[in-house]
């Protein structure tokens, strides 16, 4: 089993090393891999990558969006929609994916064409997908969380909220609970099955600018506008890490093996176990001069590791960048889960297989191993289980068991039920008993009352 590489200098920190020196170092198709695309004219612009991470979706808010493949540098499809295009996502593959456009969400085929428009989401701001529920999730500009199946249309949930625009929607990939980060500060939890949040927190004192959730599903990351950043264990839902930031963080996310992106205006860091690792600035050439003489940072809108490779994208109101992390991917890949050498037959076979093995969204649960829990874990345990709570419940006094307080079992019904037919037969059989018994002492009276027979010659050969 191979293990990642990370980076390692004895010559001065890591965090001080340009792309252009990693770029020298590795090898040719690596090296070919860290590019950027200059679109200074339909930005700022939010992209993603497939699940398998050969491709890259780009969307810009004035209407431009791109689908291509970013190792081969093959452009599938170009779209020039002149609307508002505020987030894109994939769907189960590269074959389809959505874009969240002024009025609507409209789904698109890998070829630009569209093949169907979501009329109820309505004035969609953020998208994600569930793949292993098929379920399209969006937010919307007045409120409220939507559900909705892809394999069938069916709308599976619908829930409205008063925390104001979420500026971060994003899953949490071991139970399919979505995250919503919200102008007030909070940060919610949220399930299809359930109309309210299953958890809120309090996470800023300002707005939520981003929301991560690491790849375990045991810590996320939150950013506001009050110049700090957060790092919360959601098993306790406590906070374990708080820094204070010189810039104000935008954008947030987790690597496969654990790193963690925080972009601020020009600026890309990227931590490691609570210490910088890597650190990238958006190039001068890119920074433009205002009618005042001021310098203008090109703002970053984004940023996202790409699944099983060492790389992590960056948008910005002029374009789109790709930068080398070391140790950032997964080195070994499950081929049933994200093959990125599949090809075009297996992976219709892999939609197949994930259309018969669809988790049903009423499963959507904040602990989901709930499901495969079997109560049967012995008398003992349901004793000690039942003694804590009489403790807790009524502290000072002491647990007596239900044989003890009532001496033996009592019986159930069913053993009653069979006592009671038990007792009619036996009184029945008795009373048989008693009439047979006056009627044999009655025939014994009677004989006795009789005269003597007169004896004869043969009285005693009679037999008795």
């Amino acid at each position: 089993m191979e293990q990642p590489g990370y980076f390692t200098s004895d010559e001065k920190p890591t965090w001080q090393y340009s792309q252009d020196e990693i770029a020298e170092a590795v090898d040719l198709n690596s090296a070919n891999k860290i590019f950027s695309l200059e679109l200074p004219e339909f930005g700022p612009y939010v992209f993603k990558y497939s699940n398998d991470g050969n491709f890259i979706l780009l969307g810009g808010r004035k209407g431009h969006v791109a689908h291509f493949n970013w190792k081969t540098s093959n452009l599938l499809c170009e779209l020039h929609l002149k609307e508002t295009v505020r987030d894109v996502t994939y769907l189960h593959n590269e074959t389809m994916f959505t874009v969240a456009q002024k009025k609507e969400a409209h789904i698109y085929d890998q070829a630009g064409v569209e093949i169907h428009r979501i009329k109820e989401h309505s004035f969609p701001h953020k998208l994600d997908f569930l793949p292993y529920h098929f379920l399209l999730v969006t937010t919307d500009n007045l409120g409220t969380i939507r559900w909705q199946d892809t394999s069938t249309g069916q709308m599976i949930a619908s829930h409205s909220h008063t925390n104001g625009i979420a500026h971060a929607l994003v899953q949490n990939r071991t139970n399919a609970i979505m995250f919503t980060g919200h102008q007030n500060g909070s940060v919610a939890l949220w399930s299809p099955s359930v109309k309210e949040p299953v958890v809120k927190l309090l996470a800023h004192t300002g707005a939520v600018n981003d929301v991560a959730v690491s790849f375990d599903g045991l810590y996320c990351a939150t950013a506001g506008i009050d110049n700090s950043l957060k790092i919360w264990d959601i098993r306790m839902f406590k906070e374990i890490r708080k820094t204070h930031t010189f810039k104000n963080v935008r954008s947030l996310d987790w690597s496969q093996t654990g790193l963690l992106a925080s972009a601020s205006e020009d600026t890309v860091s990227i931590w490691k176990l609570g210490e910088l690792y890597m650190q990238h600035r958006v190039p001068k050439a890119r920074r433009t001069k205002t009618p005042t003489g001021s310098t203008q940072f090109p703002s970053i809108e984004r940023v996202r590791f790409c699944p099983y490779e060492d790389f992590l994208g960056i948008s910005t109101i002029y374009g789109f960048s790709s930068v080398a992390i070391p140790g950032a991917g997964e080195a070994n890949f499950d081929s049933r889960e994200a093959n990125p050498y599949q090809t075009r037959k297996q992976r219709r076979e892999k939609t197949v297989v994930k259309l018969l093995d669809k988790i049903p969204p009423e499963l959507i649960t904040l602990n989901p191993n709930e499901i495969t829990n079997i109560s049967g874990l012995g008398k003992e345990y349901e004793q000690k289980k039942r003694e804590m709570d009489f403790k807790r419940r009524y502290p000072g006094k002491d647990y007596l068991s239900s044989r003890q307080r009532k001496g033996k079992k009592a019986p159930t019904v069913e053993a009653k039920k069979q006592k009671a037919v038990i007792d009619a037969k036996s009184a029945e059989f008795e009373e048989q008993r008693i009439e047979e018994t006056m009627i044999e002492e009655e025939r014994r009276r009677k004989l006795k009352e009789l005269p003597p027979e007169p004896e004869d010659a043969l009285q005693r050969f009679r037999k008795t």
